[in-house]
């Protein structure tokens, strides 16, 4: 995820959606990772598929308040 968050600073955000993508499949209940992810999108105006990271960046952290650890993706 670092090299995600570092490449958009540098400004290739096409090469960090990809890096991001990957460590959102390594690690798909990080809220961190999809948020990362979901502002890169945004960066590449990619609206609507910064906004599904964004709504699961939400549902991952009421799972987490809820206390479940382990919170199954919406299908």
């Amino acid at each position: 995820m670092t090299l995600g968050r570092l490449l958009a600073k540098l400004g290739d955000v096409e090469e960090s959606i990809e890096r991001l993508q990957e460590a959102s499949r390594q690690r798909p209940q990080s809220p961190e990772v999809h948020y990362q992810l979901a502002l890169s999108l945004q960066r590449a105006g990619r609206r609507s598929d910064a906004a599904r990271e964004f709504a699961e960046v939400e549902r991952l952290n009421q799972a987490r308040r809820a206390g479940g650890e382990n919170p199954s993706p919406q299908q």
